[in-house]
């Protein structure tokens, strides 16, 4: 059932998140859209809920860790709110279509930059 779905996604892409981080939270819109039928719109803010949720795991183990650059971390974590706040609005205000283009154009700059990273 969708709960099962739900904790899938939750659970698999939580850990990647976790340990390897870059593009997960397109992986989580990818993954609600495709498994639990959502529409793009509602799918990426639906994201943004299991992506912070996933990031917050990380950042309290890292920060216990002691390995966070909270000079680096702090400010760049403003900056991101207020980034996504824009973008959040502008994917609202535009629709489904800008939404399908950027995850597309970040989904295939992800696959580039892994492919040159570990496998050239």
């Amino acid at each position: 059932g969708l709960w099962w779905r739900v904790s899938a996604i939750g659970l698999s892409l939580g850990f990647y998140e976790g340990f390897f981080g870059p593009g997960a939270g397109s992986f989580f819109l990818i993954g609600i859209h495709l498994l639990l039928k959502a529409g793009l719109v509602k799918a990426s803010g639906t994201a943004k809920a299991f992506n912070i949720a996933a990031n917050l795991g990380a950042v309290t183990t890292f920060a216990s860790a002691g390995t966070l650059y909270y000079s680096l971390a702090l400010p760049c974590a403003v900056a991101s709110i207020l980034g996504n706040r824009l973008g959040a609005i502008y994917a609202v205000k535009i629709g489904p279509t800008l939404v399908r283009s950027m995850l597309y154009f970040v989904l295939v700059m992800l696959l580039i930059s892994l492919i040159t990273r570990f496998v050239i």
